[in-house]
């Protein structure tokens, strides 16, 4: 029965983006199965009367991400609204760890006229959907030994609720979050063309430079003339890494960036001549920052400045050899106007 779950499992994995993660619930225990669905029931048809036989867990980054699967799921195969239940509806502030949405679903008609699913027809599987911190509450609680409320010590049911009301505004604030930094990403293009001094230097703002005609493209280009290389534009050199780089030398706007870019233009081309003993080949995008960031080490004529640089980004081999590196920037010779 489980070959269902996985079934149902791949399903959901490949039409739908917004999963942390999913996994196939095992079938369950002969005896727990008789003990929590037979007790007091006579008569049962183990395909048709129970239904979480076989299941899949779905845990998701975002809490309304539980809704965009909910959609994915309603879309693709048939809803047992009588078995189903969304837990989120509850109202009390405790019940959080509950608030799951729980919808047991079966192959749609034509979809179990499919050679590789007719052996799946008829048959039902449950389907519980959570965010990843409402599933981290459910299995801590779980893992304490408490389903409800009432079986909570009363002297430990605020603890309980305050810890819940944590977890649900953690959830709020991550969602809102990453509606703010991709409400801050759409706005970037404007805000960098009209006053590039009020974006300051970050992940977000140095990709959206990229995107652009700017500075930064120039020093790529740099950089394929003095070291004889190919640029291949798929993809970035680990630009979170150059953030770092940058703010250490107290770069810390766009408009800063690019107006350092356009000094060092010339000295980025002659340092990557002077510094590549060969051809260098294919370089991502981003090359030119890698270039622009020794060039300007290299003005600050501070030994003890280039060796904390080398030694802080792991840049070269051994000691001795980021000495080396550091004589050798020191020892570069700029561009004649």
């Amino acid at each position: 029965m489980c070959k269902l779950g996985e079934r149902v499992g791949r399903d959901i994995s490949r039409i739908t983006g917004y999963i942390h993660s999913l996994s196939c619930v095992s079938i369950k225990n002969p005896r727990e199965l008789g003990r929590k669905n037979c007790s007091a029931r006579k008569n049962i048809h183990l395909t048709e009367d129970i239904t979480d036989l076989a299941g899949v867990r779905i845990t998701t980054y975002f809490a309304d991400d539980v809704d965009r699967v909910a959609e994915t799921l309603q879309s693709e195969f048939e809803i047992d609204q009588r078995s189903s239940i969304d837990k989120r509806q509850y109202s009390d502030p405790d019940r959080f760890g509950y608030q799951s949405l729980h919808y047991v679903l079966s192959l749609q008609p034509k979809r179990a006229e499919l050679a590789e699913y007719a052996k799946y027809r008829n048959l039902k599987c449950e389907v519980q959907v959570r965010s990843i911190l409402q599933h981290a509450w459910a299995e801590i609680e779980h893992d304490l030994g408490y389903k409800s409320t009432g079986g909570v010590p009363f002297s430990l049911r605020r603890r309980f609720a305050r810890i819940a009301g944590l977890f649900e505004l953690a959830d709020d604030e991550f969602q809102a979050i990453r509606d703010s930094l991709k409400g801050y990403e759409k706005s970037l293009p404007e805000k960098i063309r009209v006053s590039p001094a009020s974006v300051d230097l970050d992940l977000l703002s140095l990709k959206t430079l990229f995107s652009l005609p700017s500075t930064l493209t120039g020093l790529d280009d740099a950089v394929v003339r003095g070291a004889g290389a190919t640029l291949v534009n798929s993809g970035h050199l680990a630009l979170d890494s150059f953030v770092e780089r940058l703010q250490d030398l107290e770069i810390k706007s766009i408009e800063q960036l690019e107006r350092v870019a356009v000094a060092e233009m010339a000295n980025v081309e002659a340092f990557s001549r002077y510094w590549v003993k060969a051809p260098l080949g294919t370089v991502l995008p981003g090359i030119g920052l890698f270039y622009l960031i020794y060039v300007l080490y290299w003005r600050s004529k501070d030994r003890q400045k280039i060796m904390h640089y080398l030694n802080k980004h792991a840049v070269g081999g051994s000691v001795a050899d980021r000495k080396g590196m550091a004589d050798r920037i020191l020892n570069f010779q700029p561009a004649k106007n």
